[in-house]
């Protein structure tokens, strides 16, 4: 691929003038400046800083471009939109400004600091001996040394700038410190993301910092504070009671820790209890009624990033325990929790490690929420061990529910009894929604009750049941009835080393299956001993007896014989027969997709980057067609997901990789040299007025690619005759290589040289870089000169 770009390059030559001396280096002192960075949006980029100093932007450590700071402020407007997770810097005064960009999100930072800033005329002789006397300057010196030096002091500089850096992420870790307590407005505009869930409502009492055992006893028993932000770890030994004029405290950790001995901390009145962002909570009260927070008033317990380790985090049979963001409890007491329920919310990655037991959910009638257990929401993790007695122990007068979100993973495990074990008469639900799993696993039946059942695995759920244990106990021990809803999981596997899957008395058990595959192992052989084909239909289990209705016994005759709850292992698969086929290839310029499926059904294409969302649907031929794709809709290497949708089911079935195709050289600004006295100096360098100097490329291609230039003719005086030939040259690495002609084509640069942003590669080029002069002016006539330059991309190695 061949483009050509005239290029006007003008050398004005002026009669001989007297030099002037280069100013001496100007004298630094140390000033406050108050930087900052906003990300308006995925093209905009603002900020405020030093005066006349500049600004550089890299995005994913690949430098875009340089600004200036006028008036206080600065501006970058993007050609390429940042992407979600884009890593975004910027680098001022050996000032480092970092964030992750996050669409829908503040994306906002500042930092307030000592840096280097020009001193001002008015300065006084006096003022500048005094100013010697300084740590600053001293600090001052040893900038200008660095600017003086090429030697070892770059690399003192560069060390420099990586401790800056650091020491920046480590303040972001500790929001507030110590000197700069917030205002209730100041604190609401830092937590404005959280306010409706973390915190219940925006804050509009005192925010009180502490950072000693004193000041934090007096500020929890103070009803007048309402937000207690640490700015130091402390440790008391003091039980307290928590009171607030607001219905709701707030505990901030900043980062740091509270111990409080063997005490607790007492809620009878505030209906909203936040603890976030402790590096460690810790008590060695154990006591079941007590532990570090205790509440005899129906409320919500909200834990935000924080460690427990110690006895237990707290009990309430009338309240909720909410969890957000990471959270871990290492628990020695009987239990690591005491509540009616634990809300586990999206993306909350929640551990806990009960010494004895897991969590214990109780309820009374205090509060009108029906139901004890645990539910989990989307995208999140949580996993309960308990080491020496139950993962989840549920009793009360309400029902009891174990929930798995979409795309989440619930995990109960106990090392020497029951994963859940519901010990009244109430109706338990145990259910896993879009891809969400469950996993119940103990040494003991891992599942025991008393109540009625209803067990549901949808949309790809999955469900594991586990024995370890060698007795003979069932899988289930449940007395009662239990309907097992089995539609399109991703898998059920009931799986017990000794015994049957339920008990053998005769309770029924139902089963209403949907596009489902069986198998039954009668030992722990690898391989099943029984199979089916896909299934939709009832059966029921009850003892030893099985009774399958007639669609399930037309595709499986002997089902009734060969799956029974003796089984050492039962296992359920979604099964769901569809094919796709997509005509290859795609590319970043292709509007139209196309391909053969299931005939008549409703295809969906999925854009993994952009989570957007195409559909179609195919004739009864099975041909499908995926028409008026949007040009910039497809980028290379966004992948592609096809969907055959059945019923309500979405089933995956195709991926494809879009193939990049682009390969453009993008428009060369002009060249323009500064100004130069006529002097007979030879081999004068004359650089451009501009720096850098940029040439872009756009490519989504993944071969190679190089750039290359040359000058159609010598520079030429605008009166057509006079020229100043062998003069215009290509540098890199202090080479000059002439680019006079053809036969001196040279290459800028590959695609392994250019630095990378999004689809855009550049090339940059400072002042003593690129496309230079090397004359001596004296040959020159008083005027302009110009020439033509060919740039050419070649698409290779």
């Amino acid at each position: 691929m061949i483009k050509y770009l005239n290029l006007i390059l003008c050398i004005l030559l002026m009669t001989p003038a007297t030099l002037v001396q280069a100013a001496e280096m100007t004298a630094v002192n140390s000033c406050n400046v108050n930087y900052s960075v906003d990300i308006v949006d995925s093209k905009t980029i603002k900020g405020t800083g030093n005066n006349e100093k500049p600004v550089e932007l890299y995005v994913n450590e690949q430098f875009v471009e340089e600004t200036i700071v006028n008036d206080g402020e600065y501006l970058f407007s993007l050609s390429t939109a940042l992407e979600d997770e884009d890593k975004v810097k910027l680098i001022s005064e050996n000032n480092i400004l970092s964030i992750d960009y996050k669409i829908d999100a503040e994306n906002t930072k500042s930092f307030d600091d000592i840096y280097q800033c020009e001193k001002t005329e008015e300065s006084s002789e006096s003022d500048d001996k005094d100013a010697t006397e300084t740590e600053d300057t001293a600090d001052d010196k040893e900038a200008t040394d660095i600017s003086e030096s090429n030697g070892n002091k770059e690399d003192e500089l560069e060390v420099a700038n990586e401790e800056k850096e650091i020491a920046t992420r480590s303040t972001t870790e500790r929001q507030f410190e110590a000197g700069k307590c917030p205002t209730a407005e100041e604190y609401n505009t830092s937590k404005s993301n959280l306010i409706g869930s973390v915190i219940s409502k925006s804050v509009t009492g005192e925010v009180r910092c502490v950072s000693t055992a004193d000041e934090f006893n007096k500020a929890i028993d103070d009803r007048n504070v309402e937000v207690i932000l640490f700015t130091n770890d402390i440790s008391t030994d003091r039980n307290q009671y928590i009171y607030s004029n607001y219905n709701q405290k707030i505990l901030d950790g900043n980062g740091y820790s509270l111990n409080i001995g063997s005490s607790r901390l007492y809620n009878t009145s505030i209906s909203e209890i936040t603890v976030m962002n402790f590096s460690n909570l810790s008590t060695t009260n154990s006591h079941r009624d007590n532990g570090m927070f205790r509440s005899n008033y129906p409320s919500q317990l909200r834990l935000k990033d924080v460690a427990f380790n110690g006895g237990h985090i707290g009990a309430s049979w009338e309240s909720v325990l909410h969890v957000y963001g990471n959270v871990t409890i290492n628990a020695s007491a009987d239990y690591a929790a005491y509540y009616r329920f634990y809300e586990i919310h999206d993306g909350a990655n929640f551990t806990v490690n009960g010494a004895r037991g897991g969590l214990y959910a109780q309820s009374n009638n205090k509060e009108n929420l029906d139901l004890n257990g645990i539910r989990v929401g989307e995208n999140a993790v949580v996993n309960v061990t308990a080491n020496n007695g139950v993962a989840l122990y549920s009793r009360g007068v309400y029902q009891k529910y174990v929930e798995s979100g979409a795309n989440s993973r619930l995990s109960l495990k106990s090392l020497n009894s029951n994963a859940v074990q519901f010990s009244d008469d109430k109706d338990f639900f145990i259910t896993a929604h879009h891809d969400g799993e469950i996993i119940l696993e103990s040494l003991n039946s891992p599942v025991t009750s008393q109540g009625i059942g209803a067990i549901t695995m949808d949309d790809h759920g999955s469900l594991i049941v586990r024995k370890t244990g060698n007795s003979n106990a069932p899988l289930f021990s449940t007395n009662s009835a239990v309907t097992l809803n089995v539609y399109y999981p991703n898998v059920v596997d009931f799986d017990n080393m000794n015994g049957p899957i339920f008990p053998t008395e005769n309770v029924l058990k139902t089963f209403n299956v949907n596009y489902v595959s069986m198998e039954g192992y009668a030992t722990q052989n690898k391989t099943p001993d029984y199979k089916t084909n896909m299934l939709n239909g009832s059966f029921t289990m009850s003892g030893n007896t099985t009774n399958a209705d007639s669609s399930i016994k037309k595709v499986a005759p002997n089902f009734n014989q060969e799956f029974k709850s003796t089984l050492k292992r039962i296992r359920m698969i979604g099964d769901i027969k569809v094919n796709i086929k997509v005509n290859e290839p795609v590319t970043d310029e292709s509007t139209k997709i196309t391909g053969t499926a299931t005939a008549n059904r409703k295809i969906k294409m999925l854009n993994t980057r952009t989570n957007k969302v195409y559909e179609t649907t195919s004739d009864n031929t099975g041909k499908f067609t995926f028409n008026n794709i949007p040009i910039g809709d497809l980028k290379g290497d966004d992948k592609l997901k096809f969907f055959v949708v059945v019923d309500k089911y979405e089933i995956p079935s195709a991926e494809v990789i879009v193939e990049g195709t682009i390969l453009e050289l993008l428009p060369v600004e002009d060249i323009v040299f500064k100004d130069t006295k006529i002097t007979n100096v030879p081999e004068s360098i004359i650089k451009r007025k501009s720096n850098p100097h940029k040439v872009k490329v756009r490519s989504t291609k993944k071969s190679d690619f190089s750039v290359s230039v040359y000058s159609k003719t010598p520079l030429t005086h605008t009166n057509g005759i006079d020229q100043l030939k062998n003069a215009l040259y290509f540098v890199k690495n202090k080479d000059f290589k002439l680019i006079e002609g053809e036969v001196n084509r040279q290459t800028v640069g590959k695609k392994s040289d250019a630095t990378k942003s999004g689809d855009e590669f550049h090339f940059n080029f400072n002042e003593d870089e690129g496309i230079l002069l090397k004359t001596n002016p004296a040959t020159a006539q008083r005027g302009s000169y110009q020439s033509t330059l060919v740039w050419t991309l070649t698409d290779g190695p």
